[in-house]
């Protein structure tokens, strides 16, 4: 996919040797994102490269399906944004874990009990130089593509519920907040902080939302 704001953009699926740029790429943009927030100090010690290395590591078919940081599930994929020969961005998708989430459960069930199947949406990080620029939802546009065409139905991701700037931005991508829990994993001083699951239900709608904002953007740049 190319972007008519920037025409050399180009997002294609995440090689292995792009494994160390994308570890530093995230590295910086999460601790220059995070830490405008008061749990920054909580939960910085938690994001070392050490740590993201091994999270990318299933997604590359390597290693188990629950990474060191991330709950994640089958049918992993994971794409890059790369301008000028360097990688700007980042995005992942992945299976939605039946059990996991119980109260998200309940809202996915179909009229037989059955549990829609749901791409649960993940890693998504720009180079903050370039955020703004709709990067973030062109990776999310080609993640909801290659989801749909793999059967899935609905769209799942979960945040810190205090970063808000986050959480507003799904809001307007047509998300719904349907829950809140506490983190299993343990921060600084063994605390744990407060985690938002976000749902939209029509994974073909949200894709058709999003191309028709990237389309309306392109006409007016």
């Amino acid at each position: 996919m190319v972007s008519r704001k920037h025409p050399d953009l180009e997002i294609r699926s995440l090689r292995k040797d792009d494994l160390e740029r994308v570890v530093e790429l995230q590295f910086y943009s999460w601790h220059e994102y995070y830490q405008q927030y008061s749990i920054y100090d909580l939960i910085k010690d938690s994001v070392t490269r050490d740590s993201l290395r091994a999270g990318w590591q299933p997604f590359l078919g390597a290693g188990s399906a629950e990474g060191s940081r991330l709950v994640i599930g089958a049918e992993r994929r994971a794409f890059v944004a790369v301008l000028a020969k360097e990688i700007v961005g980042v995005g992942a998708a992945s299976s939605y874990v039946e059990g996991k989430w119980p109260v998200v459960d309940s809202l996915l069930k179909d009229s037989q009990g059955r549990i829609e199947k749901t791409a649960k949406f993940q890693e998504l990080y720009i180079l903050p130089e370039l955020r703004s620029h709709g990067l973030g939802r062109r990776l999310s546009l080609v993640r909801a593509e290659i989801m749909l065409d793999l059967g899935y139905k609905a769209l799942f991701l979960t945040t810190y519920a205090e970063a808000e700037k986050t959480n507003q931005y799904h809001l307007k991508n047509g998300l719904e907040k349907v829950h809140e829990y506490m983190s299993i994993e343990k921060f600084k001083d063994e605390k744990r902080v407060k985690i938002a699951c976000f749902l939209h239900r029509d994974l073909e709608k949200y894709r058709n939302s999003l191309k028709a904002k990237l389309d309306d953007a392109g006409h007016s740049a």
